[in-house]
């Protein structure tokens, strides 16, 4: 009598947890083999693993392959997501100009449920879309943070950055004239803010600042 042995066709099964909030790479598999003669090895992308459970896992689509004792082999790929994926962005309006600028804020992306406006480490809105005035001068930062909400409450933050020019103003010392018609007087003209380069007019003619 002959005993013919029934193989079972090697198979792969997984049991994922996607990654939380982006960028967390916390996601997980699960390798399950079902059928072919034990030992199995298991390579997960690539590499030989020695567990079935692979952790620390970022998106993306990875290969698994699994090899018995007889050399069968089968093949699958497996997909870790983003369960809270969020994405962000900041319209402003405008970008530069002259102090105080009134800047018009608009959050931008999906996702997200909640909003924060910050400024100098301040919090001066809870809306998607705002309004500052800036008074200093130079390049003024504001911060945007977004929270996903239940259940994961993910936060996502973006910033941009706001030119602003202090105002173009004019300082002029005078020196008067020592007597009459010996034509000695002075102006010491001082530029304060503005943008560079400035042209700058005396008494209708362009002259070189000092």
């Amino acid at each position: 009598m002959v005993v013919v042995e029934e193989y079972e066709t090697l198979q792969l099964q997984f049991i994922t947890k996607n990654e939380t909030c982006n960028n967390s790479c916390n996601g997980e598999v699960n390798i399950v083999v079902v059928g072919g003669e034990a030992p199995i090895q298991l390579y997960f992308n690539n590499e030989l693993i020695t567990q079935p459970k692979v952790s620390n896992l970022c998106p993306g689509t990875y290969p698994v392959r699994a090899v018995d004792n007889k050399g069968c082999e089968t093949s699958a790929n497996v997909t870790i997501q983003t369960e809270s994926p969020m994405t962000i962005g900041i319209v402003a309006d405008p970008m530069a100009g002259y102090a105080p600028l009134n800047v018009s804020l608009t959050a931008q992306g999906t996702g997200a449920v909640s909003y924060e406006w910050y400024y100098k480490g301040s919090l001066f809105d809870t809306n998607p879309t705002t309004n500052i005035t800036l008074s200093d001068p130079g390049i003024q930062v504001i911060e945007l943070r977004v929270n996903s909400g239940p259940p994961n409450y993910c936060i996502l933050s973006d910033t941009v950055r706001i030119q602003v020019n202090d105002t173009l103003r004019l300082e002029i010392n005078v020196k008067n004239e020592v007597c009459t018609n010996s034509c000695n007087g002075e102006a010491d003209i001082i530029v304060h803010g503005g943008e560079p380069p400035i042209q700058l007019f005396f008494n209708n003619e362009l002259v070189t600042p000092p």
